[in-house]
């Protein structure tokens, strides 16, 4: 992920010179990007030893620690190419969805290895000839583009905290990385005359922008949720009237937080008077939308499941993240240039 994504990313044409100093911009990003990593390695092992040790059932089984750390470090080096892309361009999407797409295809094609982080040994490439099997009826065979024959995967899917838990990883680091990356790079240019000007407008933008990737994450993944529970749902129970307006009512939701992710990429990336107002507007859209969908939801009253809960926790701090953005962005608008400092 980090080394393709980089590879490709270098090859980008940079037409505007780089400021301030390039070896405290190298270290500080490489840094934060190691530190990431170093994270998603130790948090699946602090996850099944620490609850051990308080006495409570781990967080993370013992049999999908590898897995757990395999999987989150894939997530943490699409974050830190996801930062590098920012703003986005046609050559910048084009190289995220490529390098997404090999590291999907990759654990389709080989869930054992990639996903588990086994040796594809003669244990997986072993057949009965006798019995009239071929190459074909192996395991590495079985579960090529069928990730579900495999142990590993079914292991890691069958435990709904896995899930949970990679959830969490993103909407944390994803908002977290962007700010540091941002901060990173206004160090290492603390001596260029700029960096000071508008910095409560910067700092507004940032947060939309940082929010709004988590609910951008967060419709994705919702929709997908929805989809897999609708096709459960509807094959053990014919819909009713209140089962397809929750439906709807989710579906919306997601749309809506779809929606408002992009607004705050568009107001970071372009702050016109225009945007500003529907970035304000946007802000006091999602917390009246996030509190009456949990009221919807039934789960604004904590139900003793704690992953579930810390979920909805992060759910209402990043739509406050991003109406707090959107107030600072808007009280600081007569104030600040059309575009201060270009990207940041």
């Amino acid at each position: 992920m980090i080394g393709t994504g980089g590879f490709l990313l270098s090859l980008e044409p940079i037409r505007t010179p780089i400021k301030g100093s390039f070896l405290k911009n190298i270290a500080l990003h490489s840094v934060s990007a190691g530190i990431l990593a170093t994270g998603a390695i130790l948090l699946p092992i602090l996850l099944n030893l620490v609850p051990k040790y308080i006495g409570v059932e781990p967080l993370v089984a013992d049999e999908n620690i590898r897995s757990m750390m395999t999987v989150m470090t894939l997530l943490a080096g699409f974050v830190v190419v996801l930062s590098m892309c920012i703003p986005f361009n046609k050559y910048r999407m084009l190289s995220l969805l490529a390098i997404t797409a090999v590291a999907i295809i990759l654990g389709l094609m080989l869930p054992t290895a990639y996903i588990g982080g086994q040796a594809t040994g003669a244990d997986m490439l072993a057949y009965d000839a006798a019995a009239g099997q071929t190459i074909m009826d192996s395991q590495f065979m079985r579960e090529m583009f069928r990730p579900m024959n495999s142990p590993v995967v079914r292991s890691l899917v069958s435990d709904l905290n896995n899930y949970l838990v990679l959830r969490l990883f993103l909407y944390i680091s994803v908002p977290l990385f962007i700010l540091v990356h941002f901060a990173a790079e206004n160090y290492a240019r603390k001596d260029v005359k700029d960096v000071k000007k508008n910095r409560a407008f910067r700092i507004g933008r940032r947060l939309m922008l940082s929010a709004g990737f988590v609910l951008i994450i967060h419709a994705l993944l919702s929709g997908l949720e929805l989809y897999a529970v609708s096709l459960i749902v509807y094959e053990l129970e014919a819909p009713d009237l209140l089962l397809n307006i929750s439906f709807a009512v989710a579906a919306i939701t997601a749309a809506a937080h779809l929606a408002i992710g992009v607004i705050g990429y568009k107001v970071w990336k372009d702050p016109t008077r225009k945007m500003i107002r529907i970035g304000f507007v946007s802000g006091f859209a999602l917390l009246f939308l996030t509190v009456v969908s949990l009221l919807f939801a039934g789960i604004i009253v904590f139900d003793n499941d704690t992953m579930y809960d810390v979920d909805i926790l992060v759910i209402l701090g990043v739509s406050l993240t991003y109406a707090v953005g959107c107030f600072i962005v808007h009280a600081n608008r007569r104030l600040a240039i059309a575009k201060p400092r270009g990207k940041a």
